[in-house]
């Protein structure tokens, strides 16, 4: 008998954005049309999902944080996914990056509206918005600001 297809999960993830402040800053500071917004870790991943679906997570190369020196200052900056709520109600991704708890810099898509992940390619960071997929952008430092390509 033919394996049946894996449901593509993260397609279809529903994460509800729940907090005014991330990491004590007040999500209008990420964005200032944002009203709410909610990291994406393990355990909300895990809350959200089958054992399964959570298994093909964890067995990934794929995480929600990472700490990387991407301006090559010789400090890790803290980068986090995230899902965020507008003021008018719309949903969208985001990636945030901190340096030393301060926020340096956020992108944010308002086509997908659950899951996002990072991978960590070589000496550059990926921000996947799905997991069986090879699309994917590229956070660069260009000498002054981060970037997306």
């Amino acid at each position: 008998m033919a394996e049946k297809p894996k449901h593509a999960w993260w397609l279809t993830l529903t994460i509800n954005p729940e907090y005014s402040k991330l990491d004590n800053i007040n999500v209008s500071e990420f964005r200032d049309d944002w009203s709410k917004a909610i990291y994406l870790d393990d355990a909300l991943i895990k809350k959200k999902v089958n054992s399964a679906q959570y298994a093909e997570f964890k067995q990934s190369q794929f995480s929600h944080l990472l700490n990387l020196d991407l301006n090559k200052n010789n400090i890790n900056e803290t980068i986090k996914v995230g899902v965020f709520e507008k003021k008018n109600n719309k949903k969208g991704i985001f990636l945030a990056i901190f340096e030393n708890n301060k926020l340096l810099k956020v992108f944010s898509d308002s086509t997908n509206k659950g899951f996002s992940t990072l991978l960590k390619y070589n000496n550059t960071l990926r921000w996947y918005k799905c997991m069986n997929c090879g699309d994917y952008e590229s956070i660069k430092w260009n000498g002054k600001t981060f970037t997306i390509e």
